[in-house]
Formats: C-alpha cells, structure tokens, sequence
C-alpha cells in the first residue's frame, strides 16, 4: 500500500502548523503578534523588522519620555541617562531590529564634597566628563520602555519586546 502523504507534504503541513501556533504559548500577547505578523506573504526576519517599523511609527505617539530596560552593552545610553525622549523611528538594522531616535540631556548629580559644600570635587569632575546639552543618538527598540506604563505607547513597546526576545 502506497503512503497517502509524501514527506515534502508532510514537511509543509508541519511548517505550516509551526508558523500559525508559533505565537500561541504567549497567551494574549501571542495572539496581538501573530494578527500583526501572519496578516502578509512568508518573510524573513528583516521583513518582520519592517512590519513593526511600520507598526510602531503609526502606534507610538511621538516623542515620548522612555528609560531603558536592558542595558546590552556599555557606551551607547548610561545609567546617568534614567529618562530620555524618544523622538522618532530611524529605521531597521539587523541584528538590533527597528532603531529609535533619543534626544538625551545628562544632568549632574548634586554632590556634596568633604567638606558638606555643594558643587564641590565629585561634582565639577562628573560635569567636566558629561554634558549637559542633548545628545541625539540611535538605540534598540528593543531595549526601552516607556515611562508612563499605562500609555498606549507603553503597551506597544513591550509587544514589540516580546516578540522581538521570542523571534
């Protein structure tokens, strides 16, 4: 008797099943994903990068006052930068995904030297480093947050984020 199936049939069914149940484990989140991503033609990754560009540049509401939520790596946004604004999207880069546009002002901390005076050692030194005019710089989507975690700003980046670390 002769398989009903080929093994290329086969492989597609699961592939098939895989691409519209990838999402599912993530509950409610999983399911906004899989609408937003299944609604086109097979892709790749980059082509998912540029769904949620397009995505997020007709559902942020910019600027908006954003922190990060996972520092990656030391050089590009500090701690010294708590809060920032994002300005806009700057478009897609593999492996980082869809890159933001952030206006950063760093501004000293007040310090105290031995003494107990204000603006002392600690204090001149951090200012002569850092500048306290806005820096305009590129950073991950990925990696932020925004402040006001009930805005609808708030809830599509962290959709964004999740898919972005289950992809």
């Amino acid at each position: 008797m002769e398989a009903r199936d080929t093994t290329i049939h086969l492989n597609d069914a699961v592939r098939f099943l895989e691409e519209q149940h990838q999402w599912d484990h993530l509950g409610e989140d999983g399911q906004a994903i899989r609408k937003l991503l299944n609604s086109r033609e097979q892709h790749g990754e980059m082509d998912e990068f540029e769904i949620w560009e397009r995505h997020l540049s007709q559902g942020l509401t910019f600027p908006f006052l954003a922190k990060v939520s996972d520092f990656q790596k030391p050089g590009s946004l500090t701690s010294y930068e708590a809060e920032f604004y994002v300005q806009g999207l700057a478009g897609v880069d593999d492996p980082y995904g869809v890159i933001a546009i952030v206006t950063t002002s760093i501004s000293s901390p007040e310090c105290t030297d031995s003494a107990g005076m204000k603006g002392g050692f600690i204090s001149r030194l951090f200012s002569k480093f850092h500048s306290r005019e806005p820096v305009t710089r590129k950073f991950a989507l990925c990696d932020l947050d925004a402040v006001d975690s009930n805005s609808e700003n708030h809830k599509q980046l962290r959709l964004y984020s999740i898919w972005y670390s289950n992809r």
